[in-house]
C-alpha cells in the first residue's frame, strides 16, 4: 500500500501483511513466489460477482486510532447533544476541480442550531475563510502523510459531508454516516445515479444534475441530513 496507509491497515486488519509501496519493490517482497498479483482497486472483479457478492462487507473496516479520534471528539463536541458535521468541499488536483461544490452552498444547507461544522479541508483559501465566517470551526490542517489524523477527524465526527476525495473513502471506510456529493461524471464504480454503493455501506450518493450544477443535490442533502439512513457514530 502507500506508506501512508500502513499504520492505519495494520490496525484494520492484523491478520494480513501490510507492505509498504516503494520503487524498486522491497526485495523481501519481490523475492517470494507469487501465484498471481492484482491492485487492490481490481479484487472485487475477480473475487465477486453480481450486486449480491457484497452482502459480507461489513459496516465499516477500517479502523481509526481510538486516541485521537476521542480528541477531536472532545474538542468539537461541548455535549452529547451536539451533532459534530465535517465537511471537504474542493478537490486538491485542478484536474478534479469539477468534482468541487462551492463552500457557501454547503454551509447553507448543514448551518443549523445544535450542529457544529467542522472543516476537513485542506488548504482553505482566503476567500473560503471569508465564506465561512464564523459558521464552521477551522482547525490546522491535517499532515498529507499522516492518513492517520485524517481518518481520526472523520470517525470523531457524527456525519461526514464530503466531494469524492480522501476523506469520502476514509469515512466511509470506517463506517461513518458519509454523505458523497458526485459529479456528473464521477468515477463509475460508485454505480452511476445510484443512492446506495455496496462499496460502503453507510454511505449515500448525491448526484449533480447533468449541466453541471449542485442545485438538486445540496437539496436532497438538506432534506435529508436528519435522517435517511443516519447510523450510529462510531468511535
Amino acid at each position: 500500500v502507500d506508506p501512508r496507509l500502513v499504520g492505519l491497515f495494520k490496525r484494520s486488519f492484523p491478520q494480513a501483511e501490510v507492505t509498504p509501496r516503494s520503487s524498486p519493490p522491497e526485495p523481501d517482497l519481490v523475492g517470494r513466489f507469487l501465484h498471481w498479483q492484482s491492485a487492490i482497486g481490481g479484487l472485487p472483479h475477480r473475487l465477486l460477482v453480481g450486486r449480491n457478492g457484497y452482502s459480507a462487507v461489513g459496516r465499516g473496516y477500517l479502523k481509526s486510532d481510538e486516541a485521537r479520534t476521542h480528541r477531536w471528539r472532545d474538542r468539537w463536541a461541548p455535549s452529547d447533544d451536539t451533532r459534530v458535521i465535517g465537511l471537504a468541499w474542493r478537490h486538491p488536483d485542478p484536474d478534479a476541480a469539477r468534482r468541487s461544490v462551492p463552500l457557501a452552498l454547503m454551509l447553507d444547507a448543514l448551518s443549523a442550531s445544535g450542529r457544529v461544522l467542522v472543516s476537513l479541508q485542506r488548504g482553505m483559501s482566503e476567500e473560503e475563510r471569508s465564506v465561512t465566517g464564523d459558521r464552521m470551526r477551522i482547525e490546522p490542517d491535517w499532515d498529507p502523510n499522516d492518513v492517520d489524523d485524517l481518518a481520526s477527524r472523520a470517525v470523531a465526527c457524527d456525519l461526514v459531508v464530503t466531494i469524492d476525495s480522501l476523506v469520502a473513502h476514509l469515512a466511509a471506510g470506517a463506517g461513518c454516516d458519509t454523505r458523497v456529493l458526485l459529479d456528473a461524471g464521477a468515477d463509475a464504480r460508485w454505480g452511476v445515479g445510484r443512492a446506495r454503493t455496496p462499496w460502503y455501506p453507510t454511505a449515500q450518493l448525491y448526484w449533480q444534475d447533468l449541466k453541471g450544477g449542485w442545485a438538486r443535490a445540496i437539496r436532497q442533502l438538506r432534506e435529508t441530513v436528519d435522517g435517511g439512513g443516519r447510523v450510529t457514530r462510531r468511535v
